[in-house]
């Protein structure tokens, strides 16, 4: 995975056989890092990424730990600023890339699935729900629950989300 998120590139630093080896890539190497996910119900898998900006020869690893949810992070880039999104667990980790901190976190009520963003908007889908905050202030604007989630659709004027059960609620977007 080699992908650009505001004029930062994100380079794979792979899959750890356990918390240890994740921890000596991250935190205990000559490179600045970021550990996230370390209140995971359960340790199961482990994953990092190396963040570089081109010019500054500026780099940290951000780390991450993920419980019995999913096998891989998600990771969006927003457009028009240097926020990585990392999704994973039940939760949205908004990492400020300048910085090399978490900016914000969003928390779901169960482990998260999908995360659709259009510039304007992100969401995260969970399997009993989704919420919906705007970019970039990343202020949340809908927390909507319903039972198991069928598919969602994100376009600049509504989210809609459809249930197992086919009941669909749609959400108005802010205007742009």
């Amino acid at each position: 995975m080699n992908f650009v998120c505001g004029s930062y590139q994100v380079i794979s630093g792979g899959k750890f056989r356990d918390y240890t080896d994740l921890d000596k890539y991250v935190m205990h190497s000559e490179t600045d890092g970021l550990l996230l996910g370390e209140d995971a119900s359960d340790y199961v898998s482990f994953h990092a990424v190396e963040i570089y900006q081109p010019f500054t020869g500026v780099r940290f690893r951000i780390g991450m730990v993920l419980d019995y949810g999913r096998s891989t992070p998600i990771f969006c880039s927003v457009h028009n600023t240097t926020t990585l999104v990392i999704g994973m667990n039940k939760g949205v980790e908004l990492v400020r890339l300048d910085k090399q901190s978490v900016g914000k976190r969003i928390v779901l009520d169960t482990g998260l699935q999908h995360i659709l963003c259009n510039g304007n908007v992100l969401v995260a889908i969970h399997e009993l729900g989704t919420r919906i905050v705007e970019v970039p202030e990343f202020t949340e604007i809908a927390n909507v629950s319903c039972e198991i989630v069928a598919s969602v659709t994100l376009s600049n004027k509504e989210v809609v989300l459809v249930s197992m059960t086919e009941e669909t609620t749609r959400i108005a977007l802010p205007a742009t």
